[in-house]
């Protein structure tokens, strides 16, 4: 990312180059393509008892698509699923939220690199004008912290 596409921010969600740091492995170093990532707290960790935070993107339009698929880049560190939560979520009237993938029941999460996420958001999304996708940071409990979401 080049440019700052706008989407709505919560808590130390921000937009900017990569700054390394934090703990667990860290955030990157540079990004996957282009100057720019969207990361949660970009130089460090996430809080102790964060309540959930989210990164929305603007509205996207798929009312002339079908068999939407979401693709993206991550880097991402986090601490089980049963103490510190991370997810990506999607939705067509921004209020109900459906979950396409979430760290619920899985171990620590600490990448070393870019990772390619593909999720099939086709339920929600195929032919909807008004989509809508967020990656969400927290709830985390009251000790240990990771990097979070890159």
């Amino acid at each position: 990312m080049d440019e700052n596409p706008g989407w709505s921010v919560e808590g130390l969600w921000a937009f900017g180059p990569p700054q390394g740091g934090g703990s667990s492995n860290g955030n990157p170093t540079a990004s996957y393509t282009g100057a720019n990532i969207y990361g949660y707290n970009l130089s460090g960790d996430y809080e102790n008892d964060l309540p959930a935070r989210a990164l929305k993107t603007t509205a996207l339009d798929f009312s002339q698509a079908s068999s939407v698929e979401l693709r993206f880049m991550r880097w991402l560190g986090v601490e089980a699923g049963q103490y510190d939560s991370a997810t990506v979520q999607v939705s067509n009237d921004g209020v109900q939220w459906h979950t396409l993938w979430s760290n619920a029941g899985m171990g620590d999460i600490k990448d070393t690199a870019w990772v390619e996420c593909r999720y099939d958001m086709s339920d929600v999304a195929d032919g909807h004008a008004q989509v809508y996708v967020r990656w969400v940071m927290g709830p985390t409990d009251y000790s240990i912290t990771f990097p979070g979401w890159n």
